[in-house]
């Protein structure tokens, strides 16, 4: 890995999950305190996590990075693996994905 987006520069990540239903409302009161941390750490532009309209058990997180090793390096901390134990405990069995995105269509070309 070469610590960088395609582009050298910011990376963007989606990751999402769903929970069981009797254990959203413990899991939803844990996403303002990671939320939090998250957006004290290092290299972090942006960290958002939501909700679905539709179904109310998936979230989405919407993270923006300066670079792909902050953004590494946020997988690896304290908080992010208690955060990711939680979720496991919460998981209703549907897989979580982890989607790195970077560059822009634009630059690509």
């Amino acid at each position: 890995m070469d610590g960088m987006g395609i582009d050298g520069g910011e990376v963007r990540v989606l990751a999402a999950a769903r929970v069981k239903p009797e254990a959203r409302a413990d899991f939803a009161a844990l996403v303002a305190a990671f939320v939090a941390t998250t957006r004290r750490e290092d290299g972090c532009i942006l960290y958002d996590i939501f909700a679905s309209v539709t179904d109310p058990c998936a979230f989405v997180a919407v993270e923006r990075w300066t670079h792909r090793a902050a953004a590494e390096s946020h997988l690896a901390a304290p908080h992010t693996q208690a955060f990711l134990a939680a979720l496991a405990g919460a998981s209703d069995g549907t897989p979580a994905s982890i989607t790195l995105l970077s560059g822009r269509v634009e630059s690509l070309l």
